[in-house]
């Protein structure tokens, strides 16, 4: 339904189940120009015309549901399984001409991260993995960091591949003044 908030001026905008069943809409969100949503697990999008909406592609099989969407530079589409616990994100510029499943290079993306993506806060995904201590969850200077205490790496060449050189060259800095005490980042790295 849409509204202008009054009796006279709400109508129905689509009826995507047919009949008496509710489609349960959820997710509604703005990229693009379009509003995009997720109805009886499917993601559907408004077509421009009101009162029109049309179905969005989304590669999938049997046992995958979408259990969010969100939308920053690109829109993003969260699946989950039935039968595994392989989640997997989807991610299009253009989502009527396909989706593209990012590699999330084997880390586990916890609720938090799940939310901020349907918020479309993609952005914030890496700070909250920073400040995460779930199993599994690190950003990559937390590995170049752990690789460098671990005297498996020189200091050169993490700081030269850290994605903040300066942020890994000051935990590293604070943690080798800790000398004698507990290291301040044991715990976080």
């Amino acid at each position: 339904y849409v509204s202008d908030g009054t009796v006279a001026g709400t109508r129905l905008l689509a009826d995507l189940d047919h009949g008496e069943a509710w489609s349960n809409p959820q997710w509604f969100t703005s990229f693009d120009g379009f509003v995009y949503f997720v109805a009886d697990g499917l993601l559907w999008r408004t077509a421009g015309l009101p009162g029109d909406v049309v179905e969005v592609p989304v590669p999938a099989t049997a046992d995958r549901v979408i259990e969010g969407i969100g939308a920053g530079a690109a829109l993003f589409v969260w699946q989950v399984s039935l039968l595994d616990s392989a989640p997997r994100l989807l991610t299009s510029a253009d989502p009527m001409t396909g989706f593209t499943e990012l590699d999330r290079g084997g880390l586990a993306i916890d609720g938090v991260s799940t939310d901020l993506i349907r918020r479309g806060e993609v952005h914030e995904i890496k700070e909250a993995m920073d400040k995460s201590l779930q199993d599994g969850m690190q950003t990559f200077d937390q590995a170049l960091y752990r690789l460098y205490k671990e005297g498996k790496c020189e200091l050169e060449e993490v700081l030269r591949k850290a994605d903040s050189r300066d942020g890994l060259a000051l935990k590293i800095r604070l943690s080798e003044g800790a000398e004698g005490e507990h290291d301040p980042y044991a715990d976080v790295f």
